[in-house]
């Protein structure tokens, strides 16, 4: 059996910006509003939104980079998406259905070109090593083509037990930059718990 031939045309990327959990609202943030994560800058001077939008640019031409966003947080992606045609902003007006617009998404790609590789980025995700992830994202989209699920998820997994849902514990009492770490508590399974 021969796998169907994947495009030979640049990929797509898919920058995932209105996935809001509940733990992503910051106390304070500009004019002492709550704001999503990915609007806030952990190292350096670019949002996380910013860094993946430049994450996707690696990935794709600019004129292949898709976005889904939340319409309510507009003054914060709307300045870094002057390159992005607007066909290709997915805004949704409701919050908690990143699930829709990333599906909107990923139908839109399939209608301009079917057979095209997608690479769908979070855009709340901090990276510190972004030479490492752009090593893996190109690994995995040359791999693509041989591996028959289509398909290829990148992300952390613990060669222990396969659940990468693990938590530090640090010390108790005050909290400072560098805290000594009591242990490691593993969350439990569901079928376990």
């Amino acid at each position: 059996m021969s796998l169907p031939a994947r495009s030979s045309t640049s990929p797509w990327a898919v920058v995932i910006a209105d996935d809001h959990g509940a733990d992503s609202l910051l106390p304070h943030s500009r004019a002492g509003q709550s704001a999503p994560v990915q609007y806030s800058v952990l190292n350096g001077n670019r949002t996380l939104f910013q860094e993946a939008l430049e994450r996707a640019m690696r990935v794709a031409p600019a004129s292949q980079v898709i976005v889904t966003t939340l319409d309510a947080y507009h003054h914060y992606w709307e300045p870094a998406l002057w390159f992005i045609r607007p066909e290709h902003r997915f805004i949704s007006t409701a919050a908690g259905m990143p699930w829709l617009t990333t599906a909107a998404a990923i139908l839109a790609i399939a209608y301009q070109a079917p057979d095209s590789v997608v690479a769908l980025l979070p855009g709340r995700c901090f990276v510190s090593h972004e030479a490492v992830l752009s090593a893996a994202i190109d690994k995995a989209i040359s791999l693509l083509p041989v591996v028959p699920e289509a398909v290829i998820s990148l992300g952390m997994q613990d060669l222990d037990c396969g659940i990468d849902e693990d938590y530090l514990v640090p010390r108790k009492g005050e909290r400072d930059l560098l805290q000594p770490l009591l242990g490691v508590a593993r969350r439990p399974v569901p079928w376990i718990a």
